[in-house]
């Protein structure tokens, strides 16, 4: 149901920002609407979870990354915001500081 996506997108999106905080001391935040986001589009129910992970590692993972290349590196610790901007397919915003 759309209720059990809402659910796994918050358990695997809250479980990357664990590991984020791990592995390099960052403070990531995400709005509501990429979680609603990676809800929505995430449905598979011919392939389960994995489809809804690889949208995760896309949003989050490779859109830290491509924050890097086009800024520069994030220190250890730094906060980092990830936000949805409304009306607009796979456009998100990413702030840090």
């Amino acid at each position: 149901t759309a209720a059990e996506y809402r659910q796994l997108s918050g358990i695997l999106i809250d479980k990357k920002r664990k590991k984020l905080k791990e592995n390099f001391e960052w403070d990531v935040s995400v709005d509501q609407q990429t979680y609603d986001y990676v809800a929505l589009k995430g449905q598979s129910p011919r392939f389960g979870a994995r489809p809804m992970e690889r949208l995760i590692e896309n949003v989050i993972t490779l859109g830290i990354a491509e924050y890097q290349l086009q800024i520069g590196n994030l220190d250890f610790g730094a906060r980092i915001a990830i936000t949805k901007k409304p009306n607009a397919e796979n456009w998100f915003r990413i702030d840090a500081n």
